[in-house]
């Protein structure tokens, strides 16, 4: 007796088609794949700075100094304090308080002067114009200059 594969019927994996992310579309323009890169670091994709180079490389030194520099402190400022009696944290201070933290450190790395998200947004921006010139990549007027 010779043993046959079973058909399988198409229909029957449809629902997990609908499960799979769609690929991004070719044709998907810089402000649409700013944005996606925008929510990938934790930032609103409706926010219109998304939509720029220099908006997203604001958004991405915001939520880096955030994160990195300003969360612990505020995280540790907190936790240190020795309110007693009245003034100890509840349980759910202690349970959320570090949403606290993040909306406090997102807050301060926000502001339109702070020195540290105005350093690596420069730096991140000239990372970025360096890649769009083609950097120390050798092209064809490169290569004249140099002869």
């Amino acid at each position: 007796m010779i043993a046959t594969t079973p058909e399988i019927d198409a229909a029957a994996f449809r629902p997990f088609e609908a499960a799979t992310p769609a690929a991004p579309a070719k044709s998907e323009d810089q402000a649409g794949f700013l944005r996606r890169l925008a929510s990938r670091l934790g930032a609103d994709p409706r926010d219109e700075r998304a939509g720029t180079p220099e908006g997203l490389a604001r958004l991405g030194a915001e939520r880096l100094v955030s994160t990195a520099l300003l969360e612990p402190l505020v995280r540790e400022a907190r936790e240190s304090s020795e309110a007693t009696g009245l003034f100890a944290p509840g349980a759910g201070e202690k349970r959320f308080g570090h949403l606290l933290d993040r909306e406090i450190a997102d807050s301060i790395a926000a502001s339109p002067d702070f020195a540290p998200v105005n350093a690596i947004e420069k730096r991140v921006l000239s990372f970025v114009e360096k890649a769009l010139r083609g950097g120390d990549q050798p092209t064809a007027t490169n290569l004249e200059a140099r002869a």
